[in-house]
């Protein structure tokens, strides 16, 4: 991965995948985009969409990336993730997905207004939005850091 950068192209997806969303590597060398990296779980009519998140495990065989649904939030429709974080494995030329880590719904504020798709939940809960991600190593062990 070295002189590299890792891309999510977060809500669009591109001429070449047909709009499926896909995580995109440059060539910081050249300046290039290298290939594309689409999921169909993300393709044109897919109710969610990757989001800002986007991080390395520390063993350099794992990426993160959020994922968010307004529309169906719980991924309750088929074909739809809901929110959480989508899992990938390493070597780029031959990534590999893993299961959707879910969110889960999160204890809120009485006076907290959320997104009324993200109210369908027990009173004073909300489904959570994953955006931001940072990763903490420590002792052999990754920690995903979540802002919702």
């Amino acid at each position: 991965m070295d002189a590299t950068q890792t891309l999510l192209n977060d809500g669009y997806g591109t001429q070449e995948t047909l709009a499926t969303q896909s995580i995109a590597v440059l060539d910081l060398k050249t300046n290039r985009p290298g290939p594309h990296y689409p999921d169909k779980r993300f393709g044109e009519d897919v109710h969610q969409s990757y989001f800002l998140g986007l991080v390395f495990g520390s063993d350099g065989k794992h990426l993160y990336a959020s994922v968010g649904s307004i529309t169906d939030p719980t991924g309750q429709k088929a074909g739809d993730t809901g929110n959480g974080i989508a899992v990938y494995g390493l070597p780029v030329a031959r990534w590999w997905r893993s299961d959707l880590l879910q969110s889960n719904h999160r204890r809120s504020a009485a006076e907290k207004k959320v997104a009324i798709a993200l109210q369908k939940t027990p009173a004073g809960t909300a489904i959570s939005y994953p955006a931001g991600l940072a990763l903490i190593s420590s002792g052999g062990h990754d920690r995903l850091l979540v802002c919702e």
